[in-house]
């Protein structure tokens, strides 16, 4: 399956959905290049794939160059402040994108609270589960 949906988005499509598919960072980083080569992808659905700093800072790389995609769910991963610091820097550098959903991964309270008190202007935030 994941294969397939990743040669989909390779080859055109507009949505790319591996909930609940065991990717971690090596499937992260696959996600990622085709990502980069993608002028379609409009949404981006990795909940609960195991993914954790390395792959969230992989994918938030090609993210920042991709000028498709709008939305992007990361929830329920082990995403923790590393991580998702690098994808709030894309939020500010890449316009396309309004809503990450970043709830239930391994914040810190700190890093929470910094969020809810200062959140990204300019795009929905996902955090609480």
């Amino acid at each position: 399956r994941i294969l397939r949906a990743i040669k989909a988005v390779e080859a055109g499509s507009v949505g790319l959905d591996l909930a609940d598919e065991y990717l971690g960072d090596d499937g992260a980083f696959r996600v990622a290049e085709a990502i980069e080569c993608s002028s379609n992808l409009l949404g981006l659905n990795l909940e609960r794939c195991g993914i954790e700093d390395d792959g969230a800072i992989r994918l938030a790389e090609a993210l920042e160059s991709n000028k498709s995609v709008s939305e992007v769910c990361l929830a329920g991963n082990a995403i923790s402040d590393d991580g998702v610091s690098r994808l709030l820097e894309v939020l500010e550098l890449n316009p396309t994108i309004y809503d990450l959903d970043l709830s239930g991964n391994q914040l810190s309270e700190e890093m929470r609270s910094q969020l809810m008190e200062q959140p990204p202007s300019r795009a929905n935030l996902g955090l609480d589960c």
